[in-house]
């Protein structure tokens, strides 16, 4: 279907940067394996989603894809699209018409690959900011034989193939000739040496796994849908690490407290005589403590007391804070004591009730 990396990650064709990655952060949380139980459906569909958002994320990929409806390259002529096997779109053309046959990927840094994983914390954690313990296994290079794969420098020798290079070209015929490209060497892996003799540690594979324990910082004021990038702490290859990426998962709930958007919420229940006169009111909050607000006289139910920028800060707004909104609840007494009753009688008498009128009033308060 044209367009469909669009559908996956549910924007439109004009979407900014920034609305991709908030889109795609969304979904990836929605659609996460780990959320359902690694339900198979889900599986693909956050495959799919991770797919248009590297797609879409890209300007140079986004333009060939909105031009020609496909990621592939040349997808958009699919009747010849087979003549261009391996190769990563029109740029790699130019570069092997230009270029003396892909020069660029031959020098294309390896690095480790990414991840993303999902951390669920509290509302609290969200609120007050924590530091969380997690531990994960990653590759890393062999520390024996520095990533050769080889027992020792005596048990490497130069690829026949590539003869050392760890590229090698090859030619192919399309309609526009023959076209010569440069792609990685099968026989040795790109790496232009061939192991005789293999690394005892690592068996050849030039790569082991190491345990890590790391502390993460979760800064005060992180929402659902946001993430932390820990640069170079996964997988290692020849150039690098791949880096680690955090998504967060937050409720919006803890008791009588609820987040929505960039305020806080809860409700402060009070008698008709306070609302009436106005009073002074501690309240205990989850997470916050004990908060004093004044009710001021009059106050009706539904009435909104905001306290302004005393709260949590923003993560993704520097010069922002939450607010934090009671809502005031006017409790009716549904039984009363003879004394509080009398009262209750005596204000209705002075805003006119009639005494002939009891009836009414004792089939009220039955």
């Amino acid at each position: 279907m044209a367009y469909e990396y669009y559908e996956y990650l549910r924007i439109e064709r004009t979407a900014t940067d920034e609305e991709i990655k908030r889109a795609y952060r969304k979904r990836a949380m929605e659609s996460h394996p780990d959320r359902h139980q690694w339900d198979k459906a889900k599986e693909e569909e956050f495959k799919k989603i991770n797919e248009a958002y590297s797609v879409l994320s890209d300007s140079e990929k986004r333009a060939h894809y909105d031009r020609f409806w496909s990621a592939d390259s040349m997808g958009g002529f699919g009747w010849f699209s087979g003549g261009f096997s391996g190769m990563g779109g029109f740029e790699d053309i130019f570069d092997t018409f230009f270029n003396g046959g892909g020069g660029r990927r031959a020098n294309q840094r390896r690095v480790g690959e990414d991840i993303e994983v999902m951390m669920r914390i509290s509302l609290a954690d969200a609120i007050l900011g924590t530091t969380r313990t997690i531990e994960y296994s990653r590759e890393i290079l062999c520390s024996h034989c520095s990533g050769s794969g080889a027992e020792d420098a005596d048990s490497l020798t130069e690829c026949d193939v590539c003869h050392g290079t760890g590229q090698v070209r090859e030619q192919s015929r399309t309609i526009f000739g023959v076209i010569e490209q440069t792609g990685p060497c099968q026989k040795c892996h790109g790496k232009g040496k061939i192991v005789t003799n293999p690394c005892h540690i690592c068996h050849g594979k030039w790569l082991t796994t190491e345990k890590v324990k790391k502390d993460v910082a979760v800064p005060a004021g992180i929402e659902s849908g946001m993430s932390i990038k820990l640069r170079g702490e996964w997988n290692q290859n020849v150039d690098g690490n791949g880096d680690l990426y955090i998504h967060f998962e937050v409720p919006d709930q803890e008791a009588s407290l609820i987040r929505e958007g960039m305020d806080l919420h809860t409700v402060v229940k009070v008698t008709p005589a306070e609302a009436v006169l106005g009073i002074e009111k501690t309240i205990d909050l989850p997470i916050l403590g004990r908060k004093t607000i004044t009710i001021h006289h009059g106050s009706s139910h539904g009435t909104i007391i905001r306290n302004k920028k005393e709260w949590i800060p923003s993560v993704s707004r520097k010069d922002q804070k939450w607010d934090l909104l009671f809502h005031i609840e006017i409790e009716v007494p549904k039984k009363l004591s003879v004394e509080e009753r009398e009262h209750y009688e005596a204000l209705l008498i002075l805003s006119g009730w009639k005494k002939w009128d009891k009836w009414f009033f004792e089939k009220i308060f039955e």
